[in-house]
């Protein structure tokens, strides 16, 4: 479909545009010299505010939300209730009512099962990141831990506040710092 047919077109600052088809009126993307990127298929595209290649679709049928690439990949199916990109490279979604978090190319980080899932910290131990680290809430207790990008909780689910979970991890950091220099010396002593 030649772009002059289109009856809708969203320009973005990277050059691509959100088209929309005359007769469906499904949206698509097409990339800067006009090649179409994603067919017309989905009812909304919308690109991500925070990471200019990534673009959140919806499915016409379910009205269920997931994410493309710029060269019209799917990042996250459309099984989700909700989708934001968040920060740069990392995804919240809602499914079944219960958030989780993704990177920028779709792998799960902290699975879709709490009643929230965000605020990633990153802390530093002489002037190196030590790790990411998400905060996450427990759908049925409330309770509020600490988890990291292997998916193991580093602050157990036993927080009342979610302000109790930074408390302990700046407690911890010092912690953390410590196993990381010994993790490094290790890996240095190997090579």
């Amino acid at each position: 479909m030649d772009k002059k047919e289109y009856i809708y077109c969203m320009s973005y600052d990277n050059g691509y545009e959100t088209i929309r088809d005359p007769v469906s009126l499904k949206e698509g993307l097409i990339d800067p010299i006009g090649q179409l990127v994603a067919p017309c298929q989905y009812d909304s595209i919308r690109q991500s505010v925070k990471n200019e290649r990534l673009y959140i679709v919806q499915d016409p049928e379910t009205h269920l939300w997931g994410a493309l690439d710029n060269w019209g990949d799917p990042i996250l199916p459309c099984e989700f209730e909700e989708v934001d990109i968040f920060t740069y490279d990392h995804i919240r979604a809602r499914k079944k009512g219960l958030y989780g978090i993704y990177t920028d190319y779709g792998r799960e980080i902290v699975p879709c099962q709490y009643r929230y899932a965000g605020l990633r910290i990153r802390t530093f131990g002489e002037a190196k990141p030590i790790g990411l680290f998400y905060i996450v809430q427990d759908p049925e207790t409330n309770l509020w831990g600490l988890i990291n990008t292997n998916k193991e909780l580093i602050i157990p689910l036993t927080k009342e506040r979610e302000s109790d979970v930074y408390e302990a991890f700046d407690k911890n950091i010092s912690l953390l710092a410590e196993k990381d220099k010994l993790l490094s010396r290790d890996k240095d002593r190997d090579r």
